[in-house]
């Protein structure tokens, strides 16, 4: 977890480790809930900053008010 902008910022296998965020259709394990993040992220269900600086592999972050938004919406 990191603070930044006066927010606390997850990455996603951080998200999957806690549990913030779990796989609904599959085994509830680290990898499974890691995977459902990284496709909630692509298709646009769950909002994400790609903090990679060369941007051939993404370095996701999560702000916990999205984590938030996604239980509440979901």
């Amino acid at each position: 977890m990191r603070t930044l902008y006066n927010k606390r910022w997850y990455r996603p296998r951080e998200v999957a480790r806690l549990g913030l965020i779990k796989n609904s259709t599959g085994g509830d394990n680290e990898n499974s809930n890691y995977a459902f993040i990284l496709s909630l992220i692509q298709s646009g269900k769950l909002k994400a900053k790609d903090y990679s600086k060369t941007g051939s592999t993404p370095y996701y972050l999560i702000s916990e008010t999205e984590i938030e938004r996604y239980h509440r919406e979901g």
